[in-house]
């Protein structure tokens, strides 16, 4: 049941905040469903750092984490000919279940925190009333109410 929440509710996610990129983590790591995210991608060592890291922090914080893909100030780039690459990465926890992570190119805009706030509200409702058999359009629904 687990993976079919987890992916319902990434589906959502990603349907209200228009996510360039999406997975969905269970409690020990595993990835129950991805969008537009491939093996190679997944494997690249910075990459993977700062993904374990938010995944790890939203589980463990209970609560939204956003970050972005440069560690430091000290690793930003001197220029700003790699900046075009730069990505909002969420975090976002399922008590007991997991966590969803979006992001996006920062050229293509933010997520709005407001709106991340209110979806992290939301699967804190969800998981709390058991809710957690409804597709990702009854979610939207019920999101929109």
């Amino acid at each position: 049941m687990d993976a079919t929440f987890l992916t319902n509710f990434m589906r959502f996610v990603q349907s209200k905040t228009k996510a360039e990129r999406s997975m969905a983590f269970d409690l020990e790591m595993t990835i129950h469903d991805r969008v537009n995210l491939d093996d190679d991608e997944l494997n690249k060592p910075d990459f993977a750092d700062v993904l374990q890291t938010a995944i790890d922090e939203a589980i463990n914080t209970d609560d939204y984490v956003i970050t972005n893909n440069l560690l430091t100030p000290e690793d930003a780039p001197k220029t700003n000919i790699h900046l075009h690459k730069l990505r909002m990465m969420v975090a976002i926890p399922l008590a007991g279940h997991g966590a969803i992570y979006i992001d996006q190119q920062i050229r293509q805009g933010v997520f709005p925190r407001d709106l991340v706030e209110r979806i992290t509200e939301f699967g804190h409702y969800v998981v709390e009333n058991d809710k957690t058999d409804l597709s990702p359009a009854e979610y939207d629904a019920l999101f929109q109410q």
